[in-house]
């Protein structure tokens, strides 16, 4: 995570895996202010990753997403300001960002979660 412009920073975690079969690992990194995902394997050459992820929230939280409703290059749709309810049958590029109550935020990115208080 680099949150701020700096010649040093701190990758401070906890590490917690998970078997999944007999060469397959997801290993999570807790930090104090994120989540980070990954999956490992001892297998030989290369691999194929079909990954799908699901989320469930807690209500109808509003979100900044780019829809896609037909192929156009990355990063050339505006993202809308919808509630989660109003997107759900659609896909969007990354980076998401969800926002409960007017408190935290979480930013959904390829690599890591981010979820910060909003400071008043």
């Amino acid at each position: 995570m680099f949150l701020l412009k700096t010649k040093q920073y701190q990758n401070s975690y906890k590490p917690v895996k998970s078997r999944l079969g007999s060469d397959l690992t997801i290993e999570f990194r807790v930090f104090n202010d994120g989540l980070a995902y990954r999956f490992v394997t001892n297998r030989k050459g290369e691999v194929e990753v079909n990954e799908t992820a699901d989320f469930e929230f807690a209500d109808n939280f509003t979100m900044w997403a780019s829809p896609i409703d037909a192929y156009v290059g990355s990063y050339e749709v505006n993202y809308e300001k919808v509630k989660i309810a109003a997107f759900s049958q659609k896909n969007t590029y990354l980076p998401v960002l969800f926002e409960n109550t007017g408190k935290h935020k979480m930013l959904l990115t390829k690599l890591i979660f981010l979820i910060t208080r909003i400071r008043s």
